[in-house]
Formats: C-alpha cells, sequence, structure tokens
C-alpha cells in the first residue's frame, strides 16, 4: 500500500501531534504557515492525486481515509489530532467513522458530510480549462494565469497554478503536479459523501465555518449532531479559506481547541 508524502514542523514535544489535510486542489503546502505557527508536533498530509503523493483512478473517501490509516502507521502514529479542509475534512470524517480510536480532537474547517450537487459545475468549468492549457507551448506561468483568467476567477486562478510544476531541468517544460483526470472523473464522488445513516462518530468533534460561505451553516451543522453528538460549532469571518484569510484567529482558535 503506498503511503502519502507529508510535511512536518518537525517540533518534538509530548503533545498529541496534528494531522493536516488539505483540500481540493490544493496541497500540503497550503498548510505550510500554519504548521510551523502551531507550538505541537505538525504533519501536514498530499492526499492522492495531490501534491508529491501518487497518482490514482479512485477517489472515494474510503479509499483516501484508508491512505491516511496506512501513512500514520508507517509514522508510527496510533493517536493524533485530525485537521481537515473541505475535500480533507470529508476524509477526515470518513477516517474518523472508520478508526476513532485514533483521533483525539476532530476539527474540521468549513465542510460537512453531505452532498454539495451545485458544486459540480464550477468544478468542471476549472478542470475543462485547466485540460485546456497547452503546456507544450507555455513559456510562463504568467502566461498560464492569462489563459486561467478568462474563465476563471483570478484569486482561485492563483490558487490553482500553485499545481503547475516546471521539470527538473528547463526544456521539459510544465506540468500539472495535480492528476487532473482522476479528478474530474470523480467530481460527483468528491461533491457528496457515503450516507451517515445508522452511523455515529462519539469522539469529540470541533466544526469551523466561514461566515462568508455556504458550506457549514449553523443549519447544516444543526442536522449533524445525531451522528456527531459530541460537537462544538464556531465560526469566523471568512470565506471558504479561512486558515488562510483569517491566520491569526484560526490559529488561536486551533490552539484553544488543542489544549481544552
Amino acid at each position: 500500500m503506498a503511503v502519502l508524502n507529508f510535511r512536518s514542523n518537525q517540533k518534538e514535544n509530548s503533545s498529541t501531534p496534528l494531522v493536516i489535510l488539505h483540500g481540493l486542489f490544493g496541497s500540503s503546502i497550503n498548510f505550510n504557515s500554519i504548521l510551523k505557527s502551531l507550538s505541537v508536533p505538525t504533519i501536514a498530509l498530499d492526499l492522492r492525486n495531490h501534491g508529491e503523493s501518487f497518482h490514482h483512478k479512485s477517489m472515494a473517501y474510503q479509499h483516501m481515509a484508508d491512505d491516511v490509516f496506512h501513512s500514520l502507521k508507517k509514522l508510527n502514529l496510533n493517536k493524533c489530532h485530525l485537521l481537515g479542509h473541505s475535500m480533507g475534512g470529508k476524509v477526515a470524517l470518513a477516517f474518523a467513522l472508520n478508526h476513532p480510536e485514533m483521533i483525539d480532537k476532530l476539527i474540521i474547517e468549513d465542510m460537512a458530510p453531505i452532498n454539495y450537487p451545485t458544486h459540480i459545475v464550477y468544478l468542471k468549468k476549472i478542470i475543462t480549462r485547466l485540460a485546456q492549457l497547452n503546456l507544450s507551448t507555455l513559456a510562463s506561468k504568467g502566461e498560464a494565469l492569462e489563459f486561467l483568467i478568462k474563465k476563471i476567477d483570478l484569486k482561485i486562478a492563483q490558487f490553482l497554478l500553485t499545481n503547475l510544476k516546471r521539470g527538473p531541468a528547463q526544456k521539459q517544460g510544465f506540468f500539472w503536479q495535480i492528476n487532473i483526470a482522476a479528478i474530474g472523473d470523480n467530481l460527483g464522488i468528491i461533491t457528496d459523501f457515503p450516507a451517515l445513516e445508522g452511523k455515529k462518530y462519539l469522539g469529540n468533534t470541533y466544526w469551523i465555518a466561514g461566515k462568508q460561505a455556504n458550506y457549514l451553516t449553523k443549519d447544516i451543522y444543526l442536522n449533524l449532531t445525531n451522528h456527531y453528538p459530541n460537537s462544538k460549532y464556531f465560526s469566523l469571518n471568512a470565506g471558504h479559506w479561512i486558515h488562510t484569510e483569517k491566520k491569526i484567529e484560526f490559529l488561536s482558535l486551533i490552539e484553544e481547541i488543542l489544549a481544552k
């Protein structure tokens, strides 16, 4: 079983380590600043088809949760706090249902274990535009940005371009680090979540919502409490990427949760 690439803040103390899972089109590097700022030992993983981790045709949440399990075992982590953002939040929620004994505190950033069907149209638009970029003639990331923003919001385009890499020799040109084909083929699975009927996670769960986004409203949260009875809800005045938009407040809240 292949294990996931990771980065660590290399802090060594007696605290339970925190493991971070990024969102769709992201990677562990998106949490580099957060990782360095936290006081506890922290590891950020690259999920499959993202960052420097392996590519695979499946993006089922069960399979991605299995990746996390095998990677934590390889790192000799039998107990951790688990923080997931967006798609990484769904992976964390799936992992918690399968391996509750391995989690101390479960923290979900602006995501819920529900279907978001209206997001597929925009995600398909992104995938189509990324695939249309002619990498064989591309001269620079600036040129790529100009191409993307004709169809995609500037901030999203800049975020997506963190996945555009140049080969080790300049003449090799650019390549996408993310697996565009697999992500595109699995959008229906990524925006959905396996049915929760009859399932419960009894561990401490902390939900952090972005007030300016609609991924994790108070109503959505209240509908989840039967499945996650030991939950607490927080909201910060930010959009979907709380950890970048409100970094200081986000860090303070994470440290507060971990100290409980």
